[in-house]
């Protein structure tokens, strides 16, 4: 499932690289280097615990020591991942822009890097309380499906803050003080016996629901089978459907219109003024390409066509003239959706004439390219009935092929060149 949702980044092996270095970064000029993160942990603990002990008036301090400690690192792994997450992807804008990196990436990067975090915390103290016999190595082996789950519904829940993070600035301030109600409302730090009635909220907080269940485990050896196999994962597809559907709202509408451009022409104009109205897009982006494969010969150079394209469109700001055959490789279409498609960011809507609907079935992996946008079809005098009867029209639905009555410009670039 992780798999599938973040395809765009095919080599997890970079981000849990870029992930383990940001963790030894922060201790660079340090001796112990990054076992701060477990021994500040541990000595945190110590302190609390020490003090806790008298405010909660405990009896068993060995054990509230392991209680503690253990609470104490998973909620930092918890608080951690969601805050980081509210302002992953407004942090990282400019790094996203200006690299071959998705979105996602810097996402995956920043939960790992919680993760790192997560373990060494964790060392020192599963090993303090295996010494002094709190926690029994065996308790380790228990706490594995508990563990699944915990990372996994922190993964989803801070997945959707970010995403929600990505649209609204204000969330980032809102989660710490959320995350700081949920910690204090929970029994993490005292035992829920002392919160009496009050111990209900509790139980609707997820969060703290994972992180009870992982503890139970580590602390006496016993997992709740119903809470490990049916509830949690039912939590988690939850989320994981609420993080799918945000995604897809969040995602922003392209069109793309491709070709040579020689020249660009009033018709190009025409066809992206109309379907930035219509399908209510975003952006309408002029794909250029270097060399058409149906065509013999540019008139004008790359460099020129560019530059002529930005001049017509200078005063419509919602077209962005792009040329990507130098960081796809490809002068095919194909490619072409394919990379934009693996960033997850857009909805693409493929702009083209009723003239190339014809031979549309002729053209590289064409198949792929209706999977991955919709064909926004726009009529041309003369080729409405061929169209209608292409291969590429009786093959697929209306939601994949969409004709838009278009009268305006009856001109094509090749008529330009004769002229």
């Amino acid at each position: 499932m992780l798999k599938k949702l973040f395809r765009a980044d095919p080599t997890p092996s970079i981000w849990w690289y870029t992930a383990w270095t940001r963790t030894k970064a922060r201790f660079v000029r340090t001796y112990l280097g990054s076992l701060w993160i477990g021994l500040s942990n541990l000595l945190a603990v110590c302190v609390l615990g020490s003090v806790y002990r008298f405010i909660f008036n405990v009896g068993n301090f060995k054990y509230y020591f392991g209680y503690l400690g253990i609470g104490i690192t998973i909620w930092g792994f918890i608080s951690g991942a969601i805050l980081s997450s509210s302002s992953v992807f407004q942090n990282t804008k400019d790094r996203s822009l200006n690299s071959e990196f998705t979105p996602s990436y810097f996402f995956l990067e920043e939960i790992i890097f919680q993760f790192y975090a997560l373990v060494q915390s964790s060392i020192p103290i599963l090993l303090v309380l295996i010494i002094i016999g709190i926690v029994n190595p065996l308790n380790l082996i228990v706490a594995i499906l508990p563990f699944i789950n915990l990372f996994l519904i922190v993964f989803f829940v801070a997945g959707l803050v970010s995403l929600i993070g990505a649209k609204f600035k204000d969330i980032a301030q809102l989660v710490p003080v959320l995350l700081q109600l949920f910690f204090l409302s929970s029994p993490i730090m005292f035992f829920k016996e002392s919160m009496g009635r009050a111990y209900i909220i509790s139980k609707y907080n997820i969060l703290y629901r994972a992180l009870s269940g992982l503890r139970t485990a580590l602390l006496d050896g016993d997992i709740s089978l119903i809470t490990q196999l049916l509830f949690m994962p039912f939590i988690t597809l939850l989320c994981f459907l609420m993080y799918k559907y945000i995604l897809k709202l969040n995602k922003i509408k392209v069109g793309i219109l491709g070709g040579s451009f020689d020249p660009a022409h009033k018709g190009h104009l025409a066809i992206s003024k109309v379907a930035y109205k219509k399908l209510n897009l975003k952006l309408v982006i002029w794909a250029i390409t270097n060399q058409n494969p149906f065509k013999k010969k540019t008139l004008k150079n790359l460099k020129e066509r560019i530059f002529y394209c930005k001049k017509i469109t200078k005063k419509n700001y919602f077209i962005k003239v792009k040329y990507f055959e130098n960081l796809i490789n490809s002068n095919k279409t194909t490619d072409l959706i394919d990379y934009l498609h693996k960033t997850q960011k857009y909805e693409l809507f493929f702009l083209i004439g009723a003239d190339n609907l014809i031979e549309f079935h002729k053209w590289h992996k064409w198949k792929n390219i209706l999977k991955k946008s919709k064909l926004i079809v726009f009529d041309r005098h003369g080729f409405k009935k061929s169209s209608l009867k292409s291969k590429t029209y009786k093959n697929f639905t209306n939601k994949t092929v969409t004709f838009i009555k278009f009268n305006k410009v009856n001109i094509s670039s090749s008529k330009l060149r004769k002229i």
